[in-house]
């Protein structure tokens, strides 16, 4: 193993203060989980990741190794997107876990993705580590995105439907509605939306 890897191990021995044994449990849990993730110095080097973080950033991991994590940015290596939400800097500052929502463009593709940022002290209360765990929400960002077109569109349909037609929830409020029906009803849309069937 790297120094980097070596680094990465005492970090998870440092931070939970556990037996070899269950360090070395708990760091094959670590490189076999589907779900990516990393370990950071109080730098933002990269120390550590497994298979799936190299994935989402579309590197191997001995290109990644040893990296500041803004380096990713810097040279290039992702496109980000957008970035919304915590940053390691309020992880550090708060001393507790925080989330963002991130997209980036990778070699292999985009990834959008929550991820959280767990500070994780020393005995003293020094954040010396981080620790990344990202929920890659890719495939289900995407269907949301066509399910979103395709409402549009059936309001469309609606709207261009000759025939009055009146769209409720389960609840009975109404929601779409189209110009044939408002005439019908005699009703501006402002008030038929705020009304229910009763």
């Amino acid at each position: 193993p790297s120094v980097y890897q070596a680094e990465g191990t005492m970090a998870f021995d440092k931070a939970s203060k556990i037996s070899d044994d269950k360090c070395r449990l708990y760091q094959s849990l670590f490189h076999q989980s589907y779900v990516p993730q990393a370990i950071l110095d109080a730098g933002l080097r990269i120390l550590d990741m497994n298979e799936a973080f190299c994935t989402i950033v579309g590197y191997p991991r001995d290109r990644l190794i040893s990296l500041d994590f803004h380096d990713l940015k810097k040279q290039n290596l992702i496109e980000y997107l957008f970035e919304e939400g915590e940053s390691f800097e309020d992880a550090k500052k708060q001393k507790k876990p925080v989330k963002s929502h991130v997209g980036w463009n990778a070699s292999n593709g985009r990834h959008v993705l929550y991820q959280s940022i767990i500070p994780v002290p020393d005995e003293q209360g020094n954040i010396n580590h981080f620790f990344i765990i990202c929920d890659e929400v890719t495939e289900l960002e995407k269907k949301m995105d066509e399910l979103k077109k395709l409402q549009k569109r059936s309001e469309i349909i609606v709207q261009q439907n000759p025939l009055p037609i009146l769209v409720t929830t389960k609840k009975l409020k109404v929601v779409v509605t189209n110009e044939a029906f408002l005439k019908l009803s005699g009703y501006d849309e402002t008030l038929i939306r705020a009304m229910t069937l009763r």
